[in-house]
């Protein structure tokens, strides 16, 4: 059976994946027609859009980051750049390096273009989370709201010690790409980690691709920037300062140090200390900003329909062996049992068993 290229864009067209029209082929540039009797789409894995990525223990979770874990890189720039050496450099060795490079950049078209700019960018935090085999906040946090919107567990150099980097992030137009918070929350959640490192994805207008921008604040930045000893004893100032008769007595019970741990982790109210914001020019040049200090750009990755077109031309030929010949048969088989099932038609169930055997042979051919 021969699969062409052309094929793969017509399935992905009808069923939504790209829009347009397809390429064509040079028979079908020339006016010839060509019978498509007898040959098959290519079925191909998806996966579906959900913030359950988010979350490592669901099956979603689960399923997203067996193909993050395909793409090579412990930090976001080197993810970036795999997925794109992987997609338009030619670089993946593999079919699951394939099949995670296209089913990861359709799975971040889709949220981009299917969804509001608020669900959009929780789910981009779910995907990020999932990317990172990261966990992302939820939104009914027993801390109440916080700044950080997802926590990735990581290890020391030297393997000896566990702690968590916190992550806030932040999908934007280009157009605007300020980004700003509550003074607050952004100082709860670096008294609780040490530091806070932001995500800051900025889309292209046409929704075509997006460029991601990292940088981090630190306690240290904080202390120096409020010109305080101890950022601890400044938190414990500020909140009480903010409600003397409901925080004073609970301060002098639990101690200083028991009184922190529980800024840290527990629901504050209401604590207006006013908010901040980073402009994109001063989080786009690498170096000391205002407060903290910005890596800047960690990388562009396209999206748009040209780029899943892209990786079909460039892998077409590695699909159409081992890749195809096993999910095609997968699709006959599924096929085959809907019609027995549904019109209890004994030839479908009989097709079913010969599709199932192939299936068999073929599997059993390409794991062996």
């Amino acid at each position: 059976m021969n699969i062409t290229v052309d094929e793969v864009f017509e399935y992905l067209a009808k069923r939504g994946v790209v829009g347009g029209t397809p390429l064509l082929s040079e028979a079908k540039k020339k006016g010839v027609k060509k019978e498509k009797e007898g040959e098959a789409s290519i079925p191909r894995p998806r996966i579906g859009i959900t913030e359950a990525w988010g979350t490592p223990d669901s099956e979603a979770g689960h399923m997203i980051r067996k193909y993050a874990q395909k793409i090579e890189g412990s930090t976001i720039k080197e993810k970036i750049d795999n997925l794109n050496a992987y997609a338009f450099g030619g670089e993946a060795r593999t079919i699951g390096e394939i099949m995670a490079t296209i089913v990861l950049l359709e799975c971040l078209s889709g949220l981009m273009t299917e969804f509001t700019a608020s669900a959009g960018g929780f789910i981009f935090e779910s995907f990020l989370a999932g990317l990172m085999f990261g966990a992302q906040t939820p939104l009914d946090d027993p801390g109440g709201i916080q700044i950080q919107d997802m926590v990735v567990s990581r290890s020391s150099d030297d393997g000896e010690k566990e702690y968590k980097s916190p992550y806030s992030i932040k999908l934007l137009t280009k157009t605007g790409g300020g980004v700003t918070g509550s003074n607050f929350l952004l100082y709860k959640g670096i008294l609780k980690f040490g530091f806070m490192t932001y995500w800051v994805a900025l889309k292209e207008t046409d929704k075509s691709g997006i460029e991601l921008y990292e940088f981090t604040i630190t306690k240290k930045d904080m202390e120096e920037w409020l010109d305080e000893e101890s950022f601890e004893k400044f938190m414990v100032r500020i909140v009480v300062g903010q409600n003397q008769a409901k925080w004073g007595p609970i301060a002098k019970e639990l101690g200083f140090d028991g009184f922190v741990e529980m800024i840290k982790n527990e629901k504050m109210g209401r604590i207006s200390l006013g908010t901040f914001k980073f402009n994109k020019t001063e989080y786009r040049n690498p170096g000391p900003m205002w407060l903290g200090t910005s890596k800047g750009s960690q990388g562009t990755l396209s999206v748009g329909e040209g780029t899943i077109r892209e990786i079909a031309e460039q892998y077409a030929e590695t699909l159409e062996g081992e890749f195809n010949v096993i999910y095609d048969s997968l699709e006959k088989l599924s096929n085959s049992v809907t019609d027995y099932f549904l019109n209890d038609d004994m030839a479908a169930g009989q097709e079913a068993q010969a599709n199932a055997a192939v299936l068999k042979s073929e599997t059993d051919r390409i794991v062996s």
